[in-house]
């Protein structure tokens, strides 16, 4: 075998750069621009190493532009702070994005800034005022 011509081994980094890079985790991917926009879009700021990644899911789903209508569309509840909020991330894992908006009654007692009842103690016919500011709102 002393005549024999043997090809040098390859090193390990030779050996490295053959092997492919895994996909991307989008845990550990690095999340798009547009994350702090609907970062400071969201109401509720916790949990924002939860919601990179959620966010990086949720565009392969939808669009930057839908999540961020959404979030502007939706009534959140304020009771105790922005305790009723959803996580951002749970918010973006459950696609509410995708939940109806309320419906025009609820708008038009948010807009007033009363309850039915405060409203009916004052005299104001709750079901007239309603259809009324549906009548406004919705288009002709």
């Amino acid at each position: 075998m002393s005549g024999q011509i043997r090809s040098p081994q390859p090193s390990t980094p030779q050996l490295l750069a053959l092997i492919p890079a895994p996909p991307l985790n989008p845990a550990t991917a690095s999340p798009p621009a547009d994350f702090e926009t609907f970062w400071a879009a969201y109401p509720r700021k916790v949990g924002k190493g939860a919601a990179r990644p959620a966010y990086v899911r949720a565009l392969r789903k939808t669009d930057a532009g839908t999540i961020l209508r959404a979030i502007k569309a939706t009534r959140w509840d304020r009771r105790e702070g922005l305790r009723y909020v959803p996580h951002p991330a749970t918010w973006l894992n459950q696609e509410r994005w995708l939940d109806e908006i309320d419906a025009p009654e609820d708008a038009f007692l948010s807009e007033i800034g009363l309850s039915g009842p405060e409203l009916r103690a004052q005299g104001v016919d709750t079901r007239r005022a309603e259809r009324e500011y549906i009548r406004r709102t919705l288009p002709p």
